[in-house]
C-alpha cells in the first residue's frame, strides 16, 4: 500500500514576558507567525515501510535570538521580517517479519 500526503498548518508565537523585560526600547517584540506545509510519501510492502517528507516553513515575524545579552547576562531576542526553513525528512527504514 502507498499514500500520498499534504499537509498545511499555521501557528502563532506570542513573545513571553522575558522577552519584553530584556528587550532594546527601539525593538520590542511581537508576536511571529508560522505557515508550515509539507508533502509526503510512504510505501508500505510486505516486509518493508519506508517513507519521506519535504517541509517548507515560512515565518514572519519570527523571533530569533540576537546572541546579544542585557546587562543582567540574559539573552535577547528580536523579530526578523521573513525567514523560513525547508528540508527533507526520511524517517527510518522498517522492517517487519523475516524478511
Amino acid at each position: 500500500m502507498n499514500s500520498l500526503y499534504f499537509s498545511f498548518a499555521a501557528g502563532n508565537r506570542e513573545p513571553n514576558r522575558n522577552n519584553y523585560e530584556v528587550a532594546e526600547t527601539a525593538h520590542m517584540p511581537t508576536s511571529e507567525r508560522m505557515f508550515d506545509y509539507e508533502l509526503g510519501y510512504n510505501l508500505t510492502m510486505h516486509h518493508f515501510i519506508a517513507g519521506v517528507n519535504l517541509y517548507y516553513m515560512d515565518y514572519i515575524d519570527q523571533l530569533v535570538l540576537t546572541g546579544k545579552i542585557n546587562s543582567v547576562g540574559e539573552a535577547i531576542m528580536t523579530n526578523v521580517p521573513h525567514s523560513y526553513r525547508r528540508g527533507l525528512k526520511l524517517p527510518p527504514v522498517q522492517r517487519s517479519g523475516n524478511g
